[in-house]
C-alpha cells in the first residue's frame, strides 16, 4: 500500500523541541528498543520514531547516547534522509569536496546532496570541517530548508522574536527562527529565552526532526495513518484519511512498539477516534505505533457570500483577496474564515474550505482549518484572465476563551497560523 507519509497530529500535541529536562533512562535493555539508554526517556518516541524511519542509527554498544551534542555533519545526514535524499555511488566517488573539508567518505555523498538541494550552503562546509555541533540557530536554519520555506524566510527583512536574548541571535537567521517557532518545529525556554548558539543534543534532534516530518508528506509504503476505527489485541481497523479513504486491517505482530500521546503505552490504552500511525520496518524487524488521544470535533461551517454580509466584513475580504492569504475576522459571535489565492492568470484555479475542527481545553480553544487547494492541469487551455480564487465560510465563536486557529492543506501541512 503506498500512501501519504505525514505523522499528523492535532494542535494541541504537537510536539517542541524545547524543554531539555534530565534523562531518566536507565542502563538496561528493554524489551523492544532498539537503545538501551532510552527507556523513560523524554524523547523516547521521537527516538523510536526515526530509528524506524532509518533517519538516525545508534552506537555499536546499543547506545543512543542522548545527551551527545549532534554535530553538524551528523545532523546533515539526517535531514538528507528525511527528506528521502540517498546519495548513489557516483555521489560519492565523484566527491571533491571529502579531502577539501576533512569530510569523512561515509558522508561526502549526502553532503554533495545537501548542496545539491540547498539544503547546505558551500558557507557552511567550514563547520563541518571543524565537526562543530549544530547548535539552535542553525537547526533552525535547515528546518526552514527543509520545509521549502528559504524564500519565504528571504522575505522577513524584518522579523520580530519574542526572545530576551535576541541580541545574541545572528541576524540571518532571525528570519528562519521566526519561522520555525511558528510552525511550532522549535521554541524558547520558560524564562523567555532561545539560547541560539546552544548546541542540540541527539535527542533533540530526533524530536526537531519529527516536528519537521509531521509538515513534509512523502510516499512511504511502510506507513499507515488515519483513525482508528476499531481496537483490540490481535487487530487495528483504521480509517484511513490520507491515502485513498478505505479502511485498512492491521495485525498486530508478535513484537512492536507503541506509545498514546508520546509516551509508552499498550494498544489496549488507544481507543475508537484516536489518530494513529504505524511504521513497519521490515529490514530492521521494528513495527512502531504512535497514537494521539486528542481529536477535535469537527463543527458545521457556513458558506457564505461576502456580499451579504455587514460592511466590515465585505471590505475586509476586498482588501484581503488579492494575495494568498488565510485570515481570520470577528462580528459578534461570528468567527469568519477567509482563504485567498490571490490574483491567479485562469478561472482554473480553485480554494476550498473543506472542513473546521474546534477542540477545547484549560488552555483555550483551538481551531483547525483544512484547505483544498485546486489547480487546473498543465495540459489545460484557457483564456488568460485575472482572477482572484477565494472562499469564505463563518462558524459560531466561543466567547471568553484565548484561542489559536491553524489553517492547513489536505495533507495536514501547516499554511498560516494565528492567535485569535
Amino acid at each position: 500500500m503506498k500512501i501519504i507519509s505525514s505523522r499528523v497530529v492535532t494542535v494541541l500535541v504537537i510536539l517542541q523541541m524545547i524543554f531539555v529536562p534530565p534523562s531518566v533512562a536507565n542502563d538496561q535493555p528493554s524489551a523492544g528498543l532498539p537503545f538501551r539508554d532510552i527507556k523513560g526517556h523524554w524523547a523516547e518516541a521521537e527516538i523510536v520514531e526515526m530509528y524506524a524511519r532509518d533517519v538516525i542509527k545508534g552506537y555499536g554498544d546499543a547506545k543512543y547516547n542522548p545527551r551527545k551534542p549532534v554535530t553538524f555533519l551528523e545532523a546533515i545526514a539526517m535531514f538528507n534522509k528525511l527528506l528521502g535524499y540517498v546519495p548513489s555511488n557516483s555521489d560519492i566517488d565523484e566527491s571533491s569536496i571529502s579531502g577539501m573539508f576533512n569530510i569523512p567518505k561515509w558522508a561526502a555523498g549526502y553532503v554533495e546532496l545537501a548542496l545539491r538541494n540547498e539544503l547546505l550552503h558551500y558557507s557552511e562546509l567550514q563547520k563541518i570541517s571543524l565537526q562543530q555541533p549544530l547548535i539552535r540557530q542553525d537547526g533552525a536554519v535547515l528546518a526552514v530548508r527543509a520545509l521549502g520555506l528559504t524564500k519565504r524566510a528571504g522575505r522577513m527583512k524584518e522579523a520580530v522574536l519574542p526572545f530576551n536574548d535576541v541580541l545574541q541571535v545572528d541576524q540571518i537567521t532571525k528570519a528562519s527562527i521566526s519561522i520555525a517557532v511558528e510552525r511550532k518545529i522549535m521554541n524558547g525556554y520558560p524564562n523567555g529565552i532561545f539560547q541560539p548558539s546552544s548546541p542540540i543534543s541527539r535527542a533533540e534532534i530526533a524530536v526537531l526532526l519529527s516536528n519537521i516530518n509531521e509538515q513534509i508528506p512523502f510516499d512511504d509504503s511502510g506507513q499507515v495513518s488515519g483513525l482508528i476505527k476499531s481496537v483490540d489485541r490481535q487487530k487495528i481497523v483504521i480509517s484511513e484519511i490520507y491515502g485513498d479513504g478505505k479502511d485498512t486491517e492491521f495485525s498486530l505482530p508478535a513484537q512492536y512498539i507503541s506509545y498514546l500521546n508520546n509516551r509508552p503505552a499498550s494498544v489496549d490504552e488507544m481507543a475508537e477516534g484516536n489518530f494513529i500511525t504505524i511504521i513497519s520496518n521490515d529490514s530492521l524487524g521494528l513495527t512502531v505505533i504512535i497514537a494521539q488521544k486528542v481529536i477535535p470535533d469537527l463543527i458545521g461551517v457556513e458558506q457564505v457570500d461576502p456580499a451579504m454580509e455587514p460592511d466590515d466584513i465585505r471590505e475586509w475580504v476586498e482588501k484581503s483577496k488579492a494575495s494568498e492569504n488565510y485570515l481570520f475576522n470577528k462580528a459578534g459571535n461570528q468567527l469568519y474564515l477567509l482563504a485567498a489565492r490571490g490574483g491567479k492568470m485562469t478561472s482554473g484555479f480553485f480554494v476550498d474550505i473543506t472542513k473546521v475542527s474546534r477542540t477545547v481545553d484549560e488552555e483555550g480553544v483551538y481551531y483547525r482549518v483544512w484547505i483544498d487547494l485546486t489547480d487546473p492541469d498543465q495540459n489545460t487551455v484557457f483564456i488568460p484572465v485575472i482572477t482572484y480564487p477565494f472562499t469564505l465560510v463563518k462558524v459560531e465563536l466561543l466567547q471568553g476563551a484565548p484561542g489559536t486557529i491553524t489553517f492547513v492543506d489536505k495533507l495536514n501541512q501547516i499554511l498560516a497560523e494565528t492567535k485569535i
